[in-house]
């Protein structure tokens, strides 16, 4: 994300997992990501406008 807008990096992956990917290269110190489901990332076009919503999601309680 630069500026607001989408914009497409190629980026290094390392070790991963069910909902986690460990970035290894191709990004800056400071720099953001864009995260979402993959039907709204496979939409996704360059330059696009971005909304931040930096709050953290409500956890679903487990009951037994």
């Amino acid at each position: 994300m630069r500026g607001k807008k989408a914009e497409f990096v190629q980026v290094k992956t390392g070790i991963s997992g069910v909902t986690d990917i460990e970035v290894t290269s191709g990004l800056q110190e400071g720099e953001e990501i864009v995260i979402g489901s993959y039907k709204a990332l496979r939409t996704l076009k360059p330059g696009a406008s971005i909304k931040v919503d930096n709050t953290v999601p409500k956890r679903e309680e487990l009951t037994s």
